[in-house]
């Protein structure tokens, strides 16, 4: 088995090249240097260059803030290149995993939200990600969009990262307590998004429609961070000594976050058996290997 990956070079399309070899598959790595998806004739010529059995996108313009400015761009590569990578995939009979943001809903609920719940972006990178989706579901009907949040791990730069460069330089750092959500760790996503591939193409499960994954359990940025610095004490000796929660008004942003971007991941689950992963796991992992780069 065989499949194309574009966004190759981003923090998912790493993990998702270096996991794909314990699931028996094959990987056409294309990321943006070879590739811009907002382009009909490059995606043509990728797509008529190789021979594959299905296709992941993880390519994404993901600069949140800068996005609220740079509106053309993340339009280009979120909303039309989302279309263009369907229709290829559509018109070549080739199933499609295009993964998607928590950032589409408003942030206003207080239960997690379910697979087919109201979207309700209030940033440009959540519009753009949701015009993606809706392009994704029209062009394609053999395609499944695959909704995560949180994203952290070994590449590219993340919010676990931050966190431990911080700790090494301040004493006490700022993070937001009232944002709820799930951290995933992108190795995790990486797995479930190689298992649903692999048992499409083998005919087990026929996917359609909008999917969530992420990691358990639900958590704020205050506590996500307590939990990083908390192995980063445990691995290490770093400068911080209090880490201070403070409200989303305290730390003003470009783009408006969601309040609450908890998802309800029912649906991968019961169709595909995957179960949420344990973003502790890879705090742990991610967090020593931050450390043993600084040594």
């Amino acid at each position: 088995m065989k499949i194309l990956l574009l966004g190759a070079g981003g923090q998912l399309g790493q993990d998702l090249v270096a996991s794909s070899g314990r699931y028996g598959i094959g990987i056409e790595a294309v990321g943006h240097a070879q590739c811009d998806i907002g382009s009909k004739d490059q995606l043509c010529a990728v797509f008529d260059s190789v021979s594959v059995d299905g296709v992941i996108n993880a390519a994404a313009y993901t600069k949140v803030d800068q996005a609220e400015t740079d509106i053309e761009a993340a339009s280009r590569v979120n909303r039309d290149g989302a279309g263009l990578v369907a229709d290829q995939c559509s018109a070549k009979g080739l199933p499609l995993l295009h993964v998607s943001t928590d950032y589409v809903f408003d942030g206003e609920g207080c239960n997690p939200y379910a697979h087919d719940g109201i979207v309700c972006p209030r940033s440009v990178y959540g519009r753009t990600k949701a015009e993606g989706e809706q392009l994704v579901l029209e062009e394609h009907s053999g395609a499944a969009v695959i909704r995560t949040s949180w994203l952290f791990g070994e590449h590219g730069p993340n919010f676990l990262k931050t966190m431990v460069r911080l700790a090494f330089e301040r004493e006490t750092i700022q993070v937001v307590s009232d944002q709820l959500g799930c951290p995933t760790w992108s190795a995790h996503l990486a797995d479930a998004l190689l298992s649903m591939m692999q048992k499409i193409v083998a005919g087990e499960v026929s996917a359609q429609g909008i999917y969530h994954y992420c990691g358990a359990p639900q958590a704020s940025w205050h506590e996500f961070a307590l939990d990083i610095i908390g192995e980063a004490r445990r691995l290490g000796d770093p400068k911080v000594r209090e880490v201070v929660p403070i409200s989303t008004e305290e730390y003003p942003t470009p783009a408006e976050r969601p309040r609450y971007s908890v998802l309800d991941c029912t649906r991968i689950e019961d169709e595909f058996g995957i179960q949420q992963g344990d973003w502790r796991l890879g705090v742990k992992e991610v967090v020593a290997q931050e450390l043993r780069k600084r040594n």
